[in-house]
């Protein structure tokens, strides 16, 4: 679960460029064995920028500073034992995406895309244990505010 504001900008109508902040909540059961679980926050900014080649469809570019917090818990007479541990780790997320309704009326509009950690960092909360990259899916509203047009 998780949640992603931005405050951007439409330079012209092929260009977007945010801030952005991030929060994801993870709760995992039976992570290394049968009855145990974790729990991990992820909080943290970002910026990226949008390149929309056609009205509906855009590119993405993404840079995050992710700091994480994890918890584990282990299963009652389980062969762990508990730990918490505090991370950071940067992530530069690309890909593409679709809006649906952004045009020069600056209306809200939908967007839906997929991204991927392309920077290598271990670390990152897109990456899995054993090193592949794990698609970021991201859907949302975007309402304009004081934007004119462009």
């Amino acid at each position: 679960m998780g949640l992603s504001p931005y405050f951007g900008y439409s330079l012209n109508k092929y260009i977007d460029v945010a801030i952005s902040l991030n929060y994801n909540y993870v709760s995992q059961r039976d992570y290394l064995e049968y009855g145990d679980k974790l729990r991990q926050s992820v909080y943290g900014p970002g910026a990226f920028v949008r390149i929309y080649p056609i009205k509906f469809l855009f590119a993405q570019a993404q840079f995050e500073q992710n700091f994480m917090s994890l918890k584990y818990i282990p299963a009652a007479n389980g062969s762990y034992l508990p730990f918490k541990q505090n991370i950071n780790a940067s992530s530069f997320l690309i890909g593409p995406g679709f809006a649906n309704g952004r045009n020069e009326d600056n209306k809200a509009f939908y967007y839906i895309s997929v991204l991927f950690d392309v920077s290598g960092n271990k670390n990152s909360p897109y990456i899995d244990q054993l090193g592949r990259i794990d698609p970021v899916i991201r859907a949302g509203l975007n309402i304009p505010l004081f934007q004119g047009k462009y």
